[in-house]
This record gives structure tokens, sequence and C-alpha cells, in this order.
């Protein structure tokens, strides 16, 4: 096909000695080294590359030599030449070509190309040593933003929260023989330093930051300077205890990870060593009673520490961790010791380890139950997995007691506080036990509900909503018809675990009072609506009409709603919250989450248990898609003034692609909708709908037509080989339609609401009608070149935002998000945001300015002697001074003579202006 014709890309004869940097697409201050030798483009063998070498290619191409890092097989492409060999610069040449090299070699390999990475020319250069780490802009010496040395160069590092072993490394290096936090700066940091350093990553037999693994870096990295990476370095005295809390959910003063200061360093403990004796020293040391002290094991923690390899073996008497014998393990331990305190009121019993007893001082067979340990009682966790029904027996037999029997085939509800409620218990073997809700369906829950005394009709199962994980299946595989009378009577197998993957109980909602209706499972009627297409929804389970809580309630929902009661499958609207009025009778749904495949809304993931969350203030409605008027258009989503455009073909909603979709197409649509045609912006990527399908490609008005039928189109059957993804419907901001004609041009400015024509909100013609500007990025550059626009000085506006001039009513928004530089002719000549950034603007969000007076008409001359007339913006001219070689420096600024700031001018700047007066620059001051 034509979609696979070749094609070429020649390259142009080179210039002799001429480097280059290839590699990535959208930066070229780093990649591959490439120079051009004997009419051909080559690349560096990488042999003895270094920075220095770097330096010198960054300084050639423009780039500061400081800071200029080497690299090796960097953006190899293995089919250019190796023109150099051997490379060895010093440092201070001024081109590559000046410094010892080859032009042969055996030992590279095709892909041994050389590549840099170079730094901004306003880099500055210090005095320091590759690989040096400092810490800058920090309340105290141990913490601050991190930087490194590297070629003559300090930088920074991006944040990364894993470094771990480098922090270690990172403080040591900086003076601080401890460990440290790495976190992101308190605020963007931007100076003159670069970012040199993407990722570190330090092994732990690393002494200095050569030995670890950087990664510098580039332009096209995940980082910027809001990710500048600082670090608190450790503080600590030996001997000093401290616990890192256990999760936010814990007591962080009782419970925690031991941390312990020796040699000045923090470090937790090996908890393999770790003992209840090692723990009553550390709680006593916090200041708690060491009474009841434990220590935990296997505790996990988000913040890394390094590990001491020191033992201790308290006795549990000592005042002080340092204070009990201790041996020194070469063995590293990964499991860091935890302890539980507790405060002083903890009270001294005389049991014995493992003793247990139900705590109640009313009843005598209830109450908590605790266990004796090391001397005081302690509670269980019930949220412990272990902690099972078949526990709880165990330990009603230990103290004595029997658990509570129950009659062959009873059946009861358990798990909720409403008696018609609950998760399904059956007695077997004098035993309670729960169903499998494999097979769970609204048969079986008719079933229960008829044999506990409540109706059948409405019966809805649930599934998982009150599984307590500790009583046995005493059933599996039920399949019920639903006559009759007791759930064993029903098909059914034994408890098998196997036949229940899933291991939930199977519950039920039985209703106490229910009006039975002639409807079948599933059916569906809306209620309350305009018409027929829509209304609250309302649902037939067992012979009840009931309604469906909107928890959760989204389009896909209402889609299969509309499909099964035969409307359009797609363009369904949900409405929540009893849009169409409460409903009456039992809420049977909720939680719904259809897919949009379902025939039918009984098919759909739902969850029965949220039923007792809702009210009917709460029901769910939709509105259907009935088939449209071929030749109608309206805006998706019921919008006004602005949104995406529908047009409906074959008696079906399509959108539009935005393929050559302009102001004009979005003039004839405002026009028909009964917006008004002026002002029209036409809009993309925003309003996105991935139902209806896209009908109409390639619209091509004048902007006069009165319907868009009359512009030239192609439709989804003749698309003129173009294709549009359903990401690209087009979208419209109309104005209202008492919008007048605006008798200017594109691009022209007025100034309304000031007290003087040089002040007031900005207002734009755009599309033959005046409209406001969004504040958003609005700053002196732009409101320059609105000045300018007007005729008055380009420079020294001052921009408000906020409506700042109190202008009652402001016309709709046709700009925002500008970026002027400030020499710009018009705003329209500015990067801007796209039109869908205006729907972040608030009717508020107005644009003003204040502007100088009006450009001096006073004529300038250029140069002493030469004829009156204006100046050409950017041109150049030394003043006030007999020798045409000297003078103070003044730059034309769109038609007015100005000077330049003396601040941080430097010889490196008299040298551009010498050479662009056409002086000899080379002793320029």
């Amino acid at each position: 096909g034509r979609e696979y014709d070749a094609s070429v890309r020649c390259e142009a004869p080179c210039t002799e000695w001429k480097i280059r940097l290839r590699g990535e697409d959208s930066h070229d201050s780093f990649g591959r080294v490439e120079l051009c030798l004997n009419g051909t483009w080559g690349t560096i063998c990488d042999n003895e590359w270094d920075d220095a070498d770097a330096s010198i290619v960054c300084k050639q191409l423009g780039y500061s030599p400081y800071g200029a890092i080497a690299k090796t097989s960097y953006y190899a492409e293995g089919w250019l030449p190796h023109s150099l060999y051997n490379l060895n610069c010093i440092g201070d040449e001024s081109t590559l070509f000046n410094c010892s090299y080859e032009i042969s070699g055996a030992s590279c390999g095709s892909y041994d190309d050389a590549g840099v990475i170079c730094q901004d020319i306003n880099t500055i250069y210090s005095n320091c040593t590759d690989y040096d780490i400092r810490l800058v802009n920090g309340k105290m010496d141990n913490e601050g933003i991190i930087q490194i040395c590297m070629n003559g160069v300090w930088g920074t590092f991006c944040f990364r929260d894993y470094y771990r072993l480098a922090a270690s490394l990172i403080c040591q290096e900086a003076g601080h023989n401890t460990g440290g936090d790495i976190y992101y700066a308190e605020s963007p940091y931007a100076s003159n330093f670069p970012i040199l350093m993407e990722y570190v990553n330090c092994p732990e037999y690393a002494t200095n930051m050569k030995q670890c693994n950087l990664r510098y870096y580039t332009k096209n990295s995940w980082c910027d300077v809001k990710y500048t990476a600082a670090i608190k370095c450790y503080n600590c005295t030996n001997g000093n205890i401290r616990l890192q809390p256990y999760r936010s959910s814990y007591n962080s003063d009782f419970i925690g990870r031991v941390e312990v200061c020796i040699d000045g360093i923090w470090g937790a403990m090996c908890s393999e060593f770790f003992t209840h004796n090692d723990a009553q020293i550390v709680c006593r040391h916090l200041g708690h009673t060491a009474l009841g002290s434990l220590s935990v094991d296997y505790l996990n923690y988000d913040k890394y520490i390094p590990m001491h390899t020191i033992y201790f073996n308290c006795t549990g008497n000592e005042s002080n961790l340092l204070d009990c014998p201790f041996v020194t393990q070469g063995k590293v331990c990964s499991d860091a010791a935890s302890v539980a305190c507790h405060d002083q009121n903890v009270e001294y019993s005389n049991c014995t380890n493992g003793q247990i007893r139900l705590y109640n001082k009313t009843v005598t067979l209830q109450g908590r139950v605790e266990i004796c340990y090391n001397n005081v009682w302690f509670g269980l966790c019930s949220e412990n997995s272990h902690y099972s029904y078949y526990a709880a027996v165990t330990i009603c037999e230990v103290i004595g007691y029997t658990h509570e029997p129950c009659t062959d085939n009873e059946v009861r509800l358990s798990g909720s506080s409403m008696d018609w409620v609950g998760r399904i218990e059956l007695c077997v073997e004098r035993t309670w036990t729960t169903l499998c809700d494999k097979t769970w369906d609204l048969k079986d829950a008719a079933v229960i509900c008829r044999q506990l005394g409540y109706s059948s009709y409405g019966a809805m199962p649930m599934y998982n909503c009150f599984t307590e994980g500790q009583l046995l299946f005493g059933i599996t595989s039920i399949d019920c018809t639903g006559s009759e009378n007791h759930i064993l009577n029903c098909t059914h197998n034994g408890p098998a675990l196997y036949n229940c993957e899933s291991h939930n109980d199977a519950g039920v909602i039985c209703q106490e009072t229910v009006v039975v209706s002639n409807c079948t499972d599933g059916e569906l009627r809306l209620v309350d609506g305009s018409g027929p297409h829509e209304g609250r929804v309302e649902v037939c389970v067992n012979q009840v009409w009931g309604t469906i809580c909107s928890i959760g309630w989204s389009n896909e929902d209402a889609n299969v709603i509309c499909k099964q009661l035969g409307y359009l499958p797609f363009g369904g609207k949900a409405r929540i919250n009893s849009q169409y009025g409460p409903g009456a009778g039992p809420i049977l749904m909720a939680s719904v989450d259809c897919s949009g495949s379902e025939e039918s809304i009984l098919e759909c993931s739902h969850r029965s248990c949220d039923i007792f969350s809702c009210s009917h203030y709460s029901d769910a409605g939709v509105t259907c898609e009935r088939n449209c008027t071929n030749g109608d258009i309206r805006l998706g989503d019921e919008s006004e003034l602005k949104g995406r455009v529908e047009v409906c073909m074959n008696e079906i909603w399509s959108t539009i692609c935005t393929s050559n979709w302009s102001q004009k197409e979005a003039s004839v649509i405002c026009f028909q909708l009964g917006y008004s045609k002026y002002g029209a912006l036409a809009a993309s990527d925003v309003h996105i709908n991935y139902e209806w399908p896209i009908g109409i490609y390639l619209l091509n008005c004048t902007g006069y037509e009165k319907v868009l039928w009359r512009c030239m189109h192609y439709t989804r059957d003749d698309t003129n080989g173009e294709k549009c993804s359903q990401s690209n419907d087009a979208s419209v901001f109309c104005m209202p339609n008492t919008t007048q004609y605006g008798n200017c041009a594109d691009g022209d400015i007025r100034l309304i609401g000031g007290d003087t024509m040089n002040d007031g909100n900005v207002q734009l013609c755009y599309n033959n009608a005046w409209g406001s500007i969004c504040d958003a990025n609005w700053d002196n550059n732009d409101s320059n070149v609105a000045c300018y626009k007007l005729g008055l000085q380009p420079f020294g506006s001052q921009f408000y935002v906020n409506n700042y001039y109190g202008v009652t009513e402001n016309p709709s928004f046709v700009i925002g998000g500008l970026s002027c530089s400030g020499s710009e002719e018009s705003l329209l000549d500015c990067p801007k945001q796209p039109n869908s950034f205006l729907l972040n603007c608030n009717n508020n969000d107005i644009a003003g300015v204040h502007c100088l007076g009006q450009i001096p008409v006073k004529i300038l001359s250029i140069t002493s002697g030469s004829s009156n007339c204006s100046c050409m913006h950017g041109t150049i001219r030394l003043k006030e001074s007999t020798n045409y070689l000297i003078g103070e420096v003044e730059v034309c600024i769109r038609g007015v003579w100005s000077t330049v700031c003396g601040e941080e001018w430097d010889d490196r700047d008299a040298k551009v202006v010498c050479r662009i007066t056409g002086s000899q620059w080379f002793n320029c001051t």
C-alpha cells in the first residue's frame, strides 16, 4: 500500500572540522559527538575520553566548559566511522582540533562513541574537586540542599525517596559521621547551580561518591528544580535512644523501631538477638515503665536506617543499653527490633505466662479475653486472623466453660443489627456453620426468607456483606427452585472447601411488608419522568418493585438500563439523588457497576451491603437517548454557550472531527444554535465524548452559511482518506446572541473601566467581537504588548488581574494563558494556551493594564552627523563621545533609544556590541 512508500533523508555536505551533538532531537546540549572530517560526519572513539575533552567540545559549541561530563558509548549508533582516536585535551584549548589526537586506531568498537553533557553558558566555575559534597542553604550546618562537584561546577541532585545508603555516605562526605534523611528542598531551588545528578545508588562497600552508581541529569530527565534533593544529617550522642513510630494509627510514644546512637550514628538493632530484657531497658530509658515491655519482631517501616552489628545481653536492671554486656557480630541482620512500651499505669500481677481470663466485672460467662505475659495481663487483638471461632471455643474450654450449642437444621441471621438482614447460619452437627455464596441467587434467598417467617417476595441475596471468616461452610453449591420451605430441601453439596473457592458467606435481605406485583426478575420501569424515556429506575426482584441506590451510579449503568428498555445503548445520562423524586418500597440494589455489555441490570456487578447507606432520597434515575431528527445540532452534555458539537445523522447523534476546524466553522455552528456568530472560538481536545461516533470530517465553511450543512464536508461513509480518533471531537465557545458586531480587526485592543485612556480591563477583538482576556499567566510582558498595540509606551506598564477595574459586565473570554516575550506586535502573536484552557477561567479572572503615555514622536538621530529619522528596532549606537569607538551603549526598542543597565555588564557583553557596530573587538572593555 502507499503507506509503505520508501523515503530518504540526505545529509548535506558538512563544513570541515565542524562538530555537533546528536542523539536527542528535542535537545542539543547533550548527545553523541560528531565531527566533520574530509567532508564526512564521523564520531570520536571513547578510548581515553574524559571531562577535559568534554569541556573543549562544550566550549566550542557555545556552552560552558565547566561542568561538562564525558560519556562513553553514549547514544551510540554503530554505523558512522570513527574519525578521531586517543583524543587528549588539556582543557584550555579553544577547539577540539587543538588537542592531541590520532586519526586511526585498532581497539575501538563500532559502538564505542564519545558523548558529552554540556551545561548552560552562564554556569559558574568553582575551585572544587570532583565528587566533593557540600550542603547549602540549610538552617544548621548538618542540613541543606545537596551539591556535588563535577568538572569545576557545583550542582544539585534530583530528589529520590529511596537513596538510603547514599544518604549515609552523603552525610559522611559532608563532614557528618552519621546517616540522614533525604527530603524535598522547601522551595524550588533556582540559581546558577545546575542539576548534575538525576539518580545515585551507592553499594554498601562505598566509601566515597566516586564508587556510587551515578546517573547524570539531562534536560529530558523526569525532574527539574522543583525536585531538588536536600538532606538532614543525624546529630546524636552515644547511648541516645529513640523510637521510629510504627504507622500513624499507633501510639507513636509507645510502639516503634528501636534506634540507638553508637559512635555518633543512629542505627537499628537486630531483632534476632533483641530480648524482652533489652526492651525493658529501652522503655525505661524513654521514660516509660519497664513492666510489660515487649520485644516485637517483623514490623515494616517506610524510612530506612542502617543496622548496628552490636548485640546486647541485658539482665533488665541496667539504666542504659550501653551498660549491658554486648558482642559484635559479623552477621548482617535484615529485621530491625521494635518494642512495645506502656505507661506508668500498668499493674503488676502474680500470674503465670499463658494464663487466660475473661475480664468483665458484671457478667461471668463473657468478657474481654486477657492473657498473662511477663506478669502483666494483655488483651488479644480481634483483627488478628488467627483469632477465630475455634480459638474462642478453645478459650472457653480452657477456663472451664463450653461453647454455644444449637439444634441441627436450625437457621438464623447474624452480623446485622436488623432482624431481617444478615449472614445466614445453619446448624450442622450441633455447630453453627455458614452458607457458601458461590451459587447463591434470588431463588435461594426467597427460600431462606420463607423459612425464617418473612415474605419470600422481594428477597435479595447478599454476597460477602457479613462474612466473618471463622465458621466453616455447612453446605455448598446450593440450587433452589424457589418453592422449597427449607434450605436443606434444595439441591446442595457437602461442606467440601474446594466447592467454594471464594470463601465468602451468603447473606440475605428479607422484606417485612411488600406489595406483590406480577413482574419478572430483572424487569425495569421508569417512573415520574417527563416522558417514557426518563425517570426513576425501578427493578423487579422476586415479584416486588424496588429502587436502586445512586451510590456509584454512572452513565455506563444508565446505558444498560436504556438498552434493556429498548432505547439507544449509548448516550444515556445517569441521574442521582432522586432527581425524579423519592420512590417507595424497598431499595433493592446499590453500588451498581456495569461494563456496558450486559443485557440486564441484574447481570451488572452490585453490592447489596451498601443499601443500608442509602435512603429513597438517593434513588437512581436515567435519561435515555431517543432517535434524533436528521440535521439537528446541539451542544453535548446539555451545555450552553460552550461544549462539544453534536449533529444528527441517520437518526443518531454524531460528532465533528477537528481537522480543518477554525473560527469560520465555529461561527456557523454558534449561529445555527441561536447564539451570536461573532466572537465564536473553535476548540479541540475538550468535552470529549467516547460514545457517539464521528460523523463529519473536513468541515469547510466560509463563515457566512446559515447552517453547517451548507458547508463543504465529508461524512463517515466518505472520509476522503481523513483519519480521526474519538479524542478529536470538535467543540465551540459561543457568545450570547446579544453580542454585537465589533467593527474591529482580530488582535485590536481596547481598555474598559479605567479613569483615563491609558488604563482599564483589556479587551481583545476576535472574530468581529470584543472579548475578555483571562488573567492566568498575565504579566508585564503581556501588558507591554497590549500597550504597544494601543500606540502607548511598550514598556513600564503595570499589569492587573482579578477584574481590578471592577467592570460588572464583561464579555466572554477569547484568549488566555499568554506567554509573551514583550517583542510581539500583537497579543495574537504571543504563545498561548489552547482555547480549552479558558474552561479554567472564572468570571472575575479579567486581565487589566495601566500603560505609560504615548510613544514619543520626537525624531532621534542615530549617529552624529546623520539625518534625522526614527530608529530601527534592535539597532545599537554609542552616544555622547567625540570618539566613535567609545561611548554609552543605547539600544533601539520599538523606535525609542534606550540605555542598558550596567549591572553584571562585562567584557563579553562589550565584545558583542563592538562586533555588531563593526569595530575591532579584541581589546573591547
